[in-house]
């Protein structure tokens, strides 16, 4: 065969088998519960850990598998959240996973199985308890150093030791040991886990910085000694400079770091960062210090986190859109963002069937149902503010709630602990989240009231849901919450008491 035809056969043969090593291999998630019910997945976009955009929804029948396909890049994590379990779950995927995901949410129990299944439960287990569980131990090794001044010897100390004797260094090791998780696996758990108490350090050293701890005001002096350790702490870590951080679980706290670095630049230094940033980020503009691709992860999560609420988006919204079209066209994050901006304008638009009682008039749940709106109504009463974040994020199950307090004969109240100056916020809210009902902030009275009657004396916490009949009796001072729709729906059937 002639040398020439010889080359390109061999060339072809190449590129096929380059093709077929690199085509992406199939990410299966399959998910199986013991009841109905709806699951909401956030998956990676962009590549990043998405904790907030709900990427898409699946219907669960009960005892019946359920293939959902991942789009995972090499690796990556998968949010998701359920009925009994709102915040989202995280677990960790490489691409060509199969993984089983077994939920039983009236026992509040997840049974995880395929892949790396042990490393996975760990993870998921550790990550579920949440960082402030570990918290705890390192500030006190941070407290116990500091007194009229500060013992730097003695918290080099405490720090070194704490870090050697992190529990989960052995458990993951022993995982990998017993052949629960393989090589690869282990190397990413462990980078995650050190990233969690990279994070917590960050958090000891601004409260340090800050005089958070055993109320203790720092000098000058001893502030930039707490900064170069943070600093160094951080220079050391070659996991900081090889990896892409944006796709890790524990990312969220990397602008504690930027916040302080910049506290620390002189005047002048401040001065042109605000200059240029300061229009665009407001508060934010500290974050001009990080590259490029943790601004778009800090900016683009904490901008679905806001948008999809209706918290107020930085300085101005539209210079803040201009600036994600120009800096990174073409990622998908800045599509979804821009088309949120643009929703939130046209909901801001509407109009929503909502009346409006004065509140001074109301001092507790009897002179509420004398108000000519409400006479003769068995109300349930939502309390809320404008500022509670878990109280926005069940206005998304207004449609299905409402639906059920028709079928039950009751006349929604939402009553907000706003106070007077947030009155146009309040307002703005009802609108965003088409809160068809009747509304109120709550009188001085009313807040008294509140404690005594719903709360023990204490203060007053939201969300919470309430049952009312006609007369203003209470029903029901702790309804589930509506996102428990068949929770929601029992806890509505309570008979009015006798005369």
């Amino acid at each position: 065969m002639n040398i020439k035809y010889i080359s390109i056969w061999i060339l072809a043969v190449w590129i096929l088998s380059a093709c077929h090593q690199s085509r992406k291999q199939e990410t299966v998630v399959t998910f199986l519960s013991d009841i109905e019910m709806d699951i909401e997945l956030r998956e990676p976009i962009d590549g990043i850990n998405n904790s907030y955009y709900i990427t898409r929804k699946v219907h669960l029948q009960p005892n019946t598998p359920t293939d959902c396909h991942i789009g995972i890049d090499d690796w990556g994590y998968l949010r998701f959240s359920y009925i009994t379990q709102r915040t989202p779950c995280g677990f960790l995927l490489f691409e060509g996973d199969k993984t089983k995901i077994e939920l039983h949410p009236n026992e509040n129990k997840c049974i995880i199985g395929g892949d790396n299944a042990a490393g996975k439960e760990y993870l998921y287990n550790y990550a579920r308890m949440g960082l402030g569980n570990h918290e705890d131990s390192l500030l006190e090794l941070f407290a116990d150093a500091i007194k009229d001044s500060i013992d730097f010897s003695l918290l080099d100390a405490n720090i070194q030791k704490w870090e050697e004797n992190r529990p989960y260094k052995k458990e993951t090791r022993s995982l990998l040991e017993n052949g629960k998780i393989n090589e690869r696996f282990y190397r990413i758990l462990s980078d995650e886990l050190r990233l969690g108490d990279l994070s917590l350090l960050d958090l000891s050293y601004r409260n340090a910085i800050r005089g958070r701890l055993n109320e203790y005001k720092p000098t000058q002096q001893e502030k930039e000694k707490l900064w170069q350790r943070w600093e160094k702490l951080r220079d050391d870590l070659p996991l900081l400079k090889e990896a892409d951080l944006t796709k890790h679980y524990y990312s969220g706290y990397r602008s504690m770091y930027y916040e302080m670095k910049y506290n620390f630049l002189d005047d002048a230094t401040k001065a042109c960062i605000k200059n240029e940033y300061d229009s665009i980020w407001g508060y934010y503009s500290f974050m001009a210090l990080a590259p490029a691709n943790e601004q778009f992860d800090f900016f683009t999560t904490d901008a679905i986190y806001r948008l999809q609420d209706n918290i107020a988006l930085y300085a101005d919204p539209e210079k803040f859109i201009q600036w994600l079209n120009s800096d990174f066209p073409d990622k998908r994050y800045t599509a979804i963002i821009t088309q949120l901006w643009k929703d939130r304008k046209e909901r801001l638009s509407q109009k929503v069937e909502a009346s409006f009682i004065d509140g001074n008039k109301i001092g507790n749940f009897k002179d509420l149902v004398q108000a000519e709106e409400l006479k003769g109504k068995r109300l349930f009463i939502d309390l809320w503010a404008t500022w509670c974040s878990p109280c926005l994020a069940q206005f998304k199950y207004n449609e299905q709630t409402h639906q059920v307090l028709k079928e039950k004969g009751l006349t929604p109240v939402y009553i907000s602990v706003d106070e007077d100056k947030n009155d146009s916020l309040w307002r703005e809210q009802i609108r965003f989240h088409k809160l068809a009902g009747y509304h109120l902030r709550t009188s001085h009275a009313l807040e008294d009231y509140l404690k005594k009657t719903i709360y023990g004396g204490s203060y007053i916490s939201v969300p919470r849901y309430l049952l009312i009949d006609e007369k203003g009796n209470i029903l029901n001072n702790r309804l589930p919450l509506p996102s428990r729709l068949n929770d929601f729906k029992e806890a509505l059937n309570v008979p009015s008491p006798k005369d």
